[in-house]
């Protein structure tokens, strides 16, 4: 069997995806989830940072990929994205216009920090996975601009931006 998975954050990087030994069943493709919104509230214990959520907000919307994966792959996927995160089945529409309902996964209550920011390394993987995927110009546009820090482990960040 294999499920839809809704990637809004770093996994639309099929790159990301590798580095988890994740492997898709096809190309992702382009997906919006309708009456949410972007945030980086989701704190990470791990680096220190703000990692992507999405929050309820009716006139808003959330661009990113839809990936079909076998569900021993989801199971290494919710291993990688377990810590701070659930995942539910919520209804997205692909760009052509069809409904897919994927799992979606969001930030736990006691992982919010509404202080929280990306590393710009991390925001470069949104951007990165926006482009591969051919999510539309002003929400990549967006991304971009999204306010993010350096990582203080230059390490850390070489070795992120290697994956890239």
């Amino acid at each position: 069997m294999s499920e839809w998975v809704f990637a809004y954050g770093s996994n639309m990087a099929s790159a990301r995806l590798r580095d988890y030994s994740v492997t898709p069943e096809a190309p992702g493709q382009a997906a919006v989830l309708h009456g949410y919104r972007l945030v980086f509230n989701k704190w990470s214990k791990k680096h220190q940072s703000g990692k992507a959520n999405v929050v309820v907000d009716a006139e808003a919307e959330v661009w990113g990929v839809a990936y079909s994966l076998r569900d021993d792959e989801l199971a290494i996927l919710d291993r990688g994205e377990g810590a701070g995160y659930g995942r539910n089945i919520m209804p997205l529409a692909s760009a052509d216009g069809y409904a897919i309902n994927a799992w979606v996964y969001r930030a736990t209550a006691d992982s919010i920090r509404d202080d929280a920011r990306p590393f710009t390394w991390y925001r470069d993987f949104l951007t990165l996975g926006a482009k591969e995927h051919g999510l539309p110009a002003a929400y990549i546009a967006r991304l971009e601009a999204i306010d993010a820090i350096p990582d203080p482990d230059p390490a850390r960040d070489a070795e992120r931006r290697e994956l890239m």
